[in-house]
């Protein structure tokens, strides 16, 4: 659970960045931009697979 909450966690502060970054854009453009949403999909995977890694190599 904690990985989903982490990828959850993710994902809003990515919005929040680019939200930021492009005050022009809508949320909802942000939100379907397929760009935006296969960068988040690499990153939230590979945060994913990460936290995975550790938490079974610490336990």
């Amino acid at each position: 659970m904690g990985g989903l909450w982490l990828v959850a966690m993710l994902g809003v502060g990515m919005v929040l960045w680019l939200k930021l970054l492009r005050p022009a854009q809508s949320v909802l453009d942000i939100v379907s931009n397929t760009g935006y949403q296969f960068v988040f999909l690499v990153t939230a995977g590979l945060c994913y697979v990460t936290y995975v890694g550790f938490s079974r190599a610490v336990n």
